[in-house]
């Protein structure tokens, strides 16, 4: 079965597409999550007790609501793009630190930081990922190489994740 975050990100992209479809000129995506969440209590209402489901759906909408104020708040003091990725992540962290804080009893604020740093590396694996299939598809005998590039990435990303996560965490009890 999908994921209660995958099955969110299925049906935004679905209404997203329905809605284009209607032509609809300008979609909400605040609008978009709470259609989305909705139907998603329907297809499978057991999800709602679910840690991802909270997780997914409490930082989308943290990020919808708050992600341009903290942006606007942010770069007035650094740089936009750095802005850009902090505000994002504090804002989806408004929402998932009280949730981390009941199931889980801590809340990891060194994810603030983890996702500034980790998220350019993430996007050059994934887009380096897309390029070494088709270029393997093309000319198969680079699959060693981009085998080793791809580990080579992916070990980075661990490695910087491992050592955000030494930060202390903060503890509900």
């Amino acid at each position: 079965g999908f994921s209660p975050s995958l099955l969110r990100a299925l049906l935004c992209s679905i209404i997203m597409l329905a809605a284009a479809a209607c032509s609809f000129q300008k979609i909400d995506m605040l609008t978009v999550l709470c259609v989305s969440f909705l139907c998603h209590t329907v297809i499978s209402p057991n999800d709602i007790l679910n840690a991802g489901f909270m997780l997914s759906y409490g930082a989308l909408a943290g990020i919808l609501i708050f992600g341009e104020e903290l942006q606007t708040l942010f770069a007035s003091v650094i740089p936009e793009k750095l802005a850009g990725n902090i505000s994002a992540s504090a804002a989806a962290q408004i929402f998932t630190a009280p949730v981390s804080l009941k199931l889980f009893g801590t809340f990891m604020p060194g994810g603030l930081a983890a996702s500034v740093a980790v998220s350019p590396i993430v996007t050059l694996f994934i887009y380096s990922g897309i390029a070494s299939i088709i270029l393997c598809l093309c000319l198969p005998f680079l699959v060693v190489p981009a085998g080793y590039v791809m580990n080579v990435l992916f070990t980075i990303i661990k490695s910087s994740v491992m050592m955000f996560a030494r930060i202390p965490g903060i503890s509900a009890v």
